[in-house]
This record gives C-alpha cells, sequence and structure tokens, in this order.
C-alpha cells in the first residue's frame, strides 16, 4: 500500500483499511463481531494447541536454534488454523511450503465462505455478511492486513534476553503466578501480570507492528482538507509514524530509546533505570495517548486483544518452559540493524539456545 494509496485507479477495488466514514463502519461491523471477547474465548483453544506444539518442537532442538524462524512458524500456523483452516507454514517441520502457497489462495472467497465455522469466516456467519466485510475488493489484500507475523514476539525475547535483569524479573513473576504444574496459558490471570504487561508494552512501543504507522488519504473529489495548519491536498497520502513518535521524549522519559518496562508500572513498583545505586528522583512521562502499536480510533487494528491474547499466551509458556540465551558468538546488536520496515515489521534470525527447565 504506502505511497499508492489514493493513487490506484478510479476502478480499484478499496479495501477497508482504506477507507473512512459511514462506508468503513458497515464494513468494519462483522470485523468486530469476529473479534469480539466471546469470539476470544474460541480463539484460546487454537493457540494453546499451536502454543504447546511450539513447545514440543523446540524440545527437540539441539545447540542453537533460530528462534524467529519458529515463530513465524508458529504465527502463520496459528492465523491459518484461525481463519483459513490451512497451514501455509508448519512448525512441525524444517521447510516453508511456499509451492503451496499460491495455489491454495486461488480458491478466493468460495474457500473462505466453505472454510472452518467456527473461526474467524465462521463469525462472519453467512456470505451477506462476509461481502459486507470483503466489499468488492481481493479477500487475499484484507486478509493480508489481518496477518501478524510475529515480530513482537520476535522482538520481546530479544529484549529480554539482552536485559538479564528483566529476563529474571518476568521469569519469577511467571512462576510465582504459574507454580509447577500450573497451566501457564490461563488468560484469565493475564491480564493481571503487571510486569508482563509492561514487557510487553515496551516492546511494541520501541518496535511496534508497523513502523511507518497509519496511513490516510484526502479522497479525491472531495477537496482539500485541513489538518491544524497544513492544507492536504486531494489524493495525499498522509501518515503517524509511530516508530518515531514512541521514541520521542516529549512523550515518554526519561531514556526513551532504552527497553525499560517499568516505565508502564505504578511508582511503588517502579525500580530506577539509572540503577539501585540512584537516589535522586527520576520524572517519569508516560503519554498513552502517544502510544498507538495498532493504530487509534475508528481505525484502530480489529485484532489488537487478539493478538495481546496470543503474545501473553506463548511468552508465559516459553518462560515456564525453556531457560534461553542468545547463542554464542551472536552479535546481539544486529537484530536492530536487520529490522526492515515492509509495511509490517520484518526482523532477521534470533539464534538462541534453549535448556528446558526443570521444574
Amino acid at each position: 500500500m504506502g505511497m499508492w494509496v489514493g493513487r490506484e485507479p478510479d476502478n480499484e477495488a478499496t479495501t477497508l483499511i482504506q477507507l473512512s466514514g459511514p462506508e468503513h463502519t458497515r464494513r468494519r461491523r462483522p470485523w468486530n463481531r469476529a473479534f469480539n471477547s466471546e469470539a476470544l474465548k474460541g480463539y484460546e483453544e487454537i493457540i494453546d494447541k499451536r502454543a504447546n506444539q511450539l513447545m514440543e518442537t523446540l524440545s527437540r532442538q539441539v545447540g542453537s536454534t533460530n528462534l524467529a524462524r519458529w515463530i513465524s512458524f508458529f504465527t502463520f500456523d496459528f492465523m491459518s488454523d484461525m481463519a483459513l483452516v490451512l497451514s501455509l507454514y508448519n512448525v512441525s517441520v524444517t521447510e516453508i511450503h511456499e509451492s503451496c502457497i499460491i495455489p491454495r489462495f486461488g480458491g478466493g472467497s468460495e474457500m473462505l465462505r466453505e472454510g472452518d465455522k467456527e473461526g474467524v469466516w465462521g463469525a462472519l456467519d453467512n456470505s451477506t455478511t462476509l461481502s459486507v466485510a470483503l466489499g468488492h475488493s481481493p479477500w487475499l489484500g484484507q486478509y493480508y492486513r489481518l496477518l501478524p507475523v510475529g515480530a513482537e514476539k520476535r522482538s520481546l525475547f530479544w529484549f529480554i534476553m539482552t536485559n538479564p535483569t528483566i529476563y529474571r524479573r518476568l521469569q519469577d513473576e511467571i512462576d510465582s503466578v504459574f507454580p509447577s504444574g500450573e497451566n501457564a496459558l490461563d488468560v484469565t490471570k493475564h491480564i493481571h501480570m503487571n510486569y508482563l504487561n509492561a514487557v510487553i508494552n515496551e516492546t511494541l512501543r520501541l518496535l511496534p507492528p508497523v513502523l511507518s504507522g497509519s496511513r490516510r488519504v484526502v479522497e479525491r473529489g472531495s477537496g482539500a482538507a485541513t489538518f491544524g495548519p497544513h492544507l492536504i491536498p486531494e489524493g495525499t497520502a498522509v501518515f503517524s509514524h509511530f516508530y518515531s513518535i514512541q521514541r520521542d521524549e516529549r512523550y515518554f522519559s526519561p531514556l526513551p530509546e532504552t527497553f525499560w518496562p517499568d516505565r508502564w508500572l505504578s511508582e511503588s513498583e517502579r525500580t530506577s533505570p539509572f540503577g539501585s545505586g540512584y537516589k535522586g528522583p527520576v520524572n517519569v512521562v508516560v503519554d498513552r495517548t502517544a502510544f498507538t502499536p495498532f493504530s487509534f480510533g475508528p481505525s484502530i487494528c480489529v485484532g489488537k486483544n487478539l493478538a495481546l491474547q496470543e503474545l501473553r499466551m506463548v511468552v508465559c509458556l516459553m518462560l515456564q518452559t525453556f531457560d534461553m540465551r542468545l547463542a554464542e558468538g551472536y552479535d546481539a546488536q544486529r537484530w536492530e540493524k536487520e529490522i526492515e520496515d515492509r509495511l509490517i515489521t520484518h526482523t532477521g534470525e534470533l539464534p538462541v539456545v534453549l535448556t528446558p527447565r526443570k521444574n
């Protein structure tokens, strides 16, 4: 999408993410139902199955393994189970089935309408509702915009492995909430785990899923629009650059470029970012209106709550199951250098050594 928003031919079908106003509201309504709180409960079993499969697969790895790769397989397996009932990628094998992707996509809307009645397309429960949700635009383009790639999970594990104190504190919280033998996938407890959610927020602040932010366009034929003191001609695309805004010291300080989850905690829970020996005041600024990793307003990501639920479940199960460290010889600074903005965030390899924990 990107630079071409607002420049498509007049007969080009428009996807939900590009719409605004009454048509956006109409097309968004079925998606809201597919991701409401009742629907999320139905997806827990899917996440549970794939998360446990991921742990089993990782437990069979010997020596260094590319965690980023396995997280990618898990994410696409989960999304396939939930929405399309086909595994484009499979965490239980070692190859990406790229040759299968295009032929399977060829089925288009017919496949969607005949798919899993308990998944997202089950929530979009009949062809009329599905037509409203998708409009007349290609289904693949709209589904592509729903697909997370797991960058937030991969980044979170990189952040905590490069910050041992944070790693231990997070694992201690998980162990206290889920003692040996208890189910770390119990979502009713995750929402109350303050440090877990602080670590997730800080990861999403520094490396949001969509680095370059939410794009909007002044529709052709609507006349110019004003935004504050600025006049924006019709057909012009503008966007809020999430990566820059969420690292701006006016909205997040101190140390806006530093991974410091405590900024999201209450003052009584917070530890100083300057070390235990620092006794001076710490003026903490956290402007939550500038924290928009899933966009904002009417166009906020409809799958936000599902993404957070999946992230909490995987992180808790991973740290309950394994001790992890970066592989010897891996330059930790490579991670941020290899991140690419491809509409959604693309990351490089993350070689780690996993040791099963003795409960």
